[in-house]
């Protein structure tokens, strides 16, 4: 099957991190599902840059790369139209050939794809889980477009719950995120001293990730307690001198971005994963940490529910530090109950690459058949 890929988000020669989770299932299913995979991604940039095209053969099907460059955007309409000419520029790369489907990520590529062509039936996966929440152009744009689309495909529960609302029409089906390979090949590192604990966290540092709040929840366990907070962002300053006031320099640790190898090194060194977000679509950070074997406390930000059980950890309810700082000593206080085995073996029967392209093979070959 060729399968058509349109995305704002991949990684790109101005921003190499952006959108490694497209550019992950994407190969996953050219490897996994014998499809051939097109993907045209759009980035923006001042410099100048050339139209970069990459085919590379796996060992069921290819995967096709093709990253157009446009100008930053100024409005959200200029944005659009700007990534609408890049896709066609793109398009033109590979002769128009016409694809079994599309299979496209974020909602404004959905009316690209109709503009390119009319009887091909779209698959939208959505990654947003805020768009109910906005009343502006955005909610106007995200309903048209799941109107337009014949699949949509959420990756929590959650979310799926937020845009069935928007269009109760719509046909949306779950599925979940999954675990890179090397989380699920990984061995936790067995420590002997009992006296220290080592909390780690990852993720963005930005507000709706709850570091400070976490900080605080710290400075209120006891001194066998560490914490390690893997990410950047611009909320990173506001956060060291939090934690110069709160005389915690010995306590909180921050390593700053790292590689996926780099991460995985720190979480098989930590002993207990602890997130504070206040909202998360699905939160792939903390199923890579239970993929390692590391119990998890979390809030019950929305996407956690999809995965966490009670065999992985706690889910708090109550956005307090006393709720945190309680359900954190309960765990510790009960850690031989969380079997770093049992919880790695759980993380590979459902969330493998290979569950997941089986998942979504059964969505393509049902939605190209009655279309």
């Amino acid at each position: 099957m060729k399968i058509l890929t349109l995305t704002p988000w991949y990684p790109n020669p101005a921003n190499n991190g952006a959108g490694t989770f497209v550019k992950e299932q994407m190969s996953v299913i050219a490897k996994y599902g014998e499809h051939d995979v097109i993907v045209i991604a759009t980035f923006p940039t001042n410099k100048f840059s050339e139209i970069d095209v990459k085919s590379t053969k796996l060992e069921k099907g290819s995967l096709t790369e093709i990253l157009v460059p446009y100008k930053p955007e100024k409005t959200i309409f200029d944005k659009f139209m700007k990534r609408k000419s890049a896709i066609k520029k793109g398009f033109a790369k590979i002769n128009s050939l016409k694809p079994d489907l599309f299979h496209v990520h974020e909602y404004q590529m959905v009316p690209i794809a109709r503009s390119l062509i009319s009887d091909v039936p779209i698959i939208l996966t959505e990654h947003s889980s805020t768009l109910s929440a906005n009343l502006g152009i955005k909610k106007y744009l995200a309903i048209s477009a799941f109107k337009k689309a014949n699949v949509i495909i959420a990756v929590s529960e959650y979310q799926r719950n937020k845009i069935l609302p928007l269009e109760k029409n719509a046909k949306v089906f779950v599925i979940n995120n999954f675990v890179d390979d090397i989380f699920l090949n990984a061995k936790k590192v067995i420590r002997v001293d009992n006296n220290e604990i080592r909390i780690i966290s990852v993720g963005n540092l930005i507000d709706k990730k709850g570091f400070k709040f976490l900080i605080n929840v710290t400075s209120k366990l006891d001194q066998r307690f560490s914490l390690t907070i893997v990410g950047d962002g611009p909320q990173k300053e506001e956060l060291r001198v939090l934690v110069n006031e709160l005389k915690l320099e010995n306590k909180v640790f921050f390593t700053g971005s790292l590689d996926r190898i780099s991460v995985l090194k720190k979480l098989t060194e930590s002993d207990i994963f602890v997130s504070a977000s206040k909202i998360e679509t699905f939160g792939i950070a903390i199923l890579e940490a239970l993929a390692v074997g590391l119990p998890v406390v979390t809030y019950d930000n929305g996407g956690v529910r999809d995965f966490m059980t009670d065999s992985c950890g706690i889910i708090v309810t109550d956005y307090t530090t006393e709720a945190f700082v309680n359900s954190i000593n309960v765990l510790v206080n009960n850690i031989n109950e969380y079997d770093p085995l049992k919880i790695k073996n759980y993380v590979i029967k459902n969330f493998s690459a290979e569950k997941f392209a089986e998942k979504l093979n059964k969505i393509y070959k049902e939605n190209t058949v009655c279309f």
